[in-house]
Order: C-alpha cells, then structure tokens, then sequence
C-alpha cells in the first residue's frame, strides 16, 4: 500500500507560504479552521486574545504570503486561564466555542460573547468542546463530560451561568479529547490522561469502555492527547489515538452490531515521534483517508493512507498493521518541512523546532502547520499530491 501523498520530483523546490500570527507570544495552543476553510482561529499559551484570520484572500506571489499582515478579527477571553481549544460551529461560521476556564461562545461578526457555561469549581477548566448539532455542545472539564443547550442564554440574574442538560463521568482523569461520529452525531467517543476510551451513546446514556489493554501490552500505557474518529461510512469503528510519553499514534479497530461493540480487532502503530503534537484525518478526494501527524523539523511532517477499499487497511490486519507502523509496504512518508521552507526569515531561530499543530480544511483542501516558534505555514491539497 503506497501513499498518495508525495512531494515527488518538486520537493526540494516546495516553499510553503508563511505568517506569525502572535508576534510576542509565538507557541501556539489552538489552530483551527472553518468547514470551509476560509478562516482560521489562533491562539497562544499566555496572550488571552484570540485572533481570527481570512485564508480565502491569500495570494501566494514569489514564495511569499500576502494578506495575512492583519487578522480580520479579535476576541479578547476576559480569564487569565489559558485558551485550551477553539472550535467553529460546522453548521455556521458565524459563531466559535472558546475552552479556557469557562466554556464561551463568540459571535464572529460583532466580536461579542453570546453565551457562557461556566465550570463548578474554581479549579476546574474545560480542555475540549464539540458540536453534536445546532443545539447541543459537548464539553470536558477535567474528568466530567457535560452537555449544554445552545439556545440557553447566559443572563446576569442567573449567575451568568448556563447548567448542563445532563452530565458523564467515566474518567480517573482529566479528559483530554472528545469526538463525534459522522454516521450517528449522537454517538461520541471520549479519552483522556487515564489512558481510557470511552464511546457514549445519548439516545440510552450507554457507556461502552473499550479494552486497552493489548493496546498497552504492545505500546505501554500512557495518558491520550487526541482522538480522532475515522469518517469510513461503515458500520466498524476506526478511531486513531495519540498517546502522551508513548511517541506513537496507535489505530484501533472494532466492529459492532447495533449498538454493541462485539469485537475489537489488533490494533497499528504510527511511526516514533519525538513530541506531543497534533495528528489530523485528510479526506483524499473520495479516495479514503490520510493520517497527517507532525514531530520535529528533522524528520517533517508523516503521513499515511487508510483507503477504503483496502480490507486489510480497516480490520487492520497484517499488511497494514506491517505498512502503517514503517514496515512492509512503507506507507508512512516523511517530509522534511526544513528542506521545503525558506531557510532564512526574521522569525526563524536557531533552536530546535517541531510541528505542534494541525489543521486542515476539506472544504478549500488547504491546510495549516504551526511551528513551535510560533510560524504557520499555509499548504494546499494539491500541494502534497
């Protein structure tokens, strides 16, 4: 099994456009894009503002990026707790849900908080939070998933404070990525610091704990830092994983009857990374799927296909577990993004640099990288065919 993703012969030529979107405060804890790819949201480790960007104007002339001197928005977290994720309403841009010690939701038009859900104690922060519909928004804080109506309306005689409609704790820690099923939005699946992963089903409030622990015989155990469901429309379930201290993106494969996990299938490993960064899930023009995950400057950005077509590539058995995890086939490729940028710009230093974020559009098939100095680089789909 080959990968369809390859520099070919214009590698060494590929300089992928660039910006710095927080000039003072450069490593980056959110990077996001909306469904259709035409803006971005930013933030940084200790700037409370977020700043909202416009890719759909970009003009790419003599390797250098132009129209990004300036965001077109900011929205300004009145808490001093980190901004821990940022994510856009797929169903309008107009609004985004911001994770730091509450839960807001910012209109994009007048840059004003339109709703808040605030955490129980003062200790507690969400990490995550994600649409399941117009109405319904999930959101983790610290070992609880709670479930928030959107047409609530936070006011100043409640409290500002919104309650949940319903919560979930089946975590020993901290939740640290959640995800949503694109055949079913009412199914979703959790993970977090304790190494679990836990799917839910809203219609029966069904909690089904998958069995980790051939995961943790092969790979060791280790908190997960990110979730991804697989988008196969298929009635088995592919879900990726990133496991903190373990260095490896690691795929579990399961097959189900109704609502019933019936069987879980040996599971494939990534390549070693180096860091705790971002992986992400590219739709290859109905060609299936492609696994993007990032490290170090030196070794790039890897990528991998998962082709629907492929059996051995969904019930994960031998050829792509061989083929995925750098053996067989060989159908991890890495790109050296020092080798494809510009060598020399007033940003760049001379400290070792890695891939800390990633984001990608299927509706522009463009893509962001953000650098752990704080640069971005903008790619396109037809960038890395």
């Amino acid at each position: 099994m080959e990968s369809s993703l390859d520099f070919g012969l214009s590698r060494s030529e590929l300089v992928l456009p660039r910006f710095v979107p927080h000039q003072y405060d450069r490593y980056l804890t959110c990077l996001t894009q909306s469904n259709s790819g035409n803006y971005l949201l930013t933030a940084s480790q200790d700037d409370t503002t977020i700043k909202l960007w416009s890719i759909s104007n970009v003009i790419q002339q003599e390797n250098k990026l132009e129209g990004f001197s300036k965001p077109i928005g900011e929205f300004h977290n009145d808490t001093i707790t980190p901004i821990n994720d940022l994510s856009f309403n797929p169903y309008h841009n107009s609004t985004f849900a911001c994770c730091s010690k509450d839960l807001t939701i910012f209109d994009v038009q007048s840059s004003t908080i339109i709703n808040r859900y605030s955490a129980t104690s003062d200790r507690d922060q969400f990490n995550q939070a994600k649409y399941l519909n117009e109405n319904l928004i999930l959101g983790c804080c610290n070992d609880m998933i709670e479930v928030y109506d959107l047409r609530q309306q936070y006011t100043k005689s409640g409290g500002y404070k919104v309650k949940s409609l319903g919560s979930f704790q089946d975590h020993t820690d901290d939740i640290t990525s959640i995800c949503i099923s694109d055949v079913n939005r009412h199914q979703f699946v959790s993970a977090g610091k304790d190494g679990r992963i836990n799917q839910y089903d809203l219609r029966n409030s069904k909690c089904i704990t998958l069995d980790m622990e051939y995961i943790y015989d092969e790979y060791g155990k280790g908190g997960i830092t990110q979730l991804e469901s697989s988008k196969l429309k298929n009635d088995d379930g592919v879900i990726f994983a990133k496991f903190f201290g373990v260095g490896r993106v690691v795929g579990i494969n399961f097959k189900k009857v109704g609502n019933e996990i019936v069987e879980q299938v040996d599971g494939f490993g990534g390549p070693n990374i180096s860091y705790r960064t971002d992986f992400q899930l590219i739709e290859q023009n109905g060609n299936g799927l492609c696994i993007i995950v990032g490290d170090d400057f030196e070794n790039g950005v890897f990528r991998a296909s998962v082709l629907p077509g492929d059996a051995d590539a969904v019930t994960g058995e031998s050829t792509a577990r061989d083929s995925l995890s750098g053996g067989g086939g060989g159908a991890w490729y890495s790109a050296n993004f020092a080798r494809h940028t510009a060598s020399t710009t007033e940003y760049s230093t001379e400290e070792e640099r890695f891939i800390s974020k990633i984001s990608y559009s299927e509706g522009n098939k463009t893509g962001v990288l953000a650098s752990s100095n704080g640069e971005c680089f903008i790619f396109s789909y037809s960038d890395l065919e």
